[in-house]
């Protein structure tokens, strides 16, 4: 492994000579769906990149067919199936480790980009939603299951942030209806550009930013972000978990996943 690679779990990261830093997630045959691990492992590859002293953007990618389906709904989250383990406890500590994920992506200095092909899927929408900017392929989709799997749309932020980036109303007709936006959707909305080849536009963009002056770029990024009032996202983060955590300890939610399970 070189100075400029680490691997973190299922989670790869990689800085270039450009100064662009690249985060995959890398669990192709599940479409990188979310486990507690891999939220943990995203938030230390995040970490390290940051802290290699050339990094000046960082890009989030998916490996193989998708960008993130959501939450891992088969291998579950670490101790929520836990029979043994209190249901409310387990889970809430377990969704702590999404939250730390998308604060990660949020308030790293550097300015993150999502590459997404194929589907961002509940928290996967919100992992992409999360970052400063979006590049997504002609087969991209966000999908929001959430209410169709017994839960709530409070996931990782994305009931705070998406909003904010296509409006209020579009945000709740999408969550209501279990919606999804095509790429041409998502651009038509401002969510994200559309590029044939996502990663290598991103990429492009990446190395843009990069070729800017260190500090008026990151104190953009926190202009950006004051601009959301984040000190507000974090507290809508906590109220975020609490209804999560009520919303999965329902037996609909349980309905739902062992129908989801009967169908794998």
């Amino acid at each position: 492994m070189g100075e400029h690679r680490a691997t973190f779990g299922e989670v790869e990261a990689e800085l270039g000579e450009d100064g662009v830093a690249i985060v995959t997630l890398n669990r192709p045959a599940r479409l990188n769906a979310l486990t507690t691990a891999v939220m943990e492992a995203v938030t230390r590859a995040l970490a390290w990149a940051a802290g290699q002293g050339p990094c000046r953007v960082i890009v989030l990618a998916g490996a193989g067919r998708a960008f993130c389906a959501g939450m891992d709904l088969v291998d579950g989250l670490s101790g929520a199936d836990d029979p043994a383990a209190d249901p409310v406890h387990a889970r809430y500590e377990a969704l702590r480790a999404g939250t730390a994920m998308v604060l990660a992506v949020t308030e790293t200095p550097q300015p993150v980009i999502a590459a997404v092909h194929g589907p961002a899927v509940g928290a996967g929408f919100a992992l992409a939603v999360a970052a400063d900017l979006r590049f997504c392929g002609p087969g991209a989709r966000f999908d929001a299951p959430f209410h169709r799997l017994g839960a709530s749309a409070g996931d990782l932020g994305l009931s705070w942030r998406l909003p904010r980036l296509i409006g209020p109303a579009r945000a709740a007709r999408l969550f209501y209806t279990n919606g999804s936006l095509s790429a041409e959707e998502a651009r038509d909305l401002g969510l994200a550009e559309t590029d044939p080849a996502p990663l290598a536009a991103a990429l492009r963009l990446a190395r843009e930013i990069a070729g800017h002056p260190l500090l008026g770029v990151r104190m953009t990024k926190e202009l950006l972000n004051a601009s959301l009032d984040c000190a507000g996202f974090r507290a809508h983060l906590a109220t975020e978990m609490r209804s999560q955590v009520i919303a999965l300890g329902t037996r609909e939610h349980a309905d739902a996943v062992a129908a989801f399970r009967a169908r794998r």
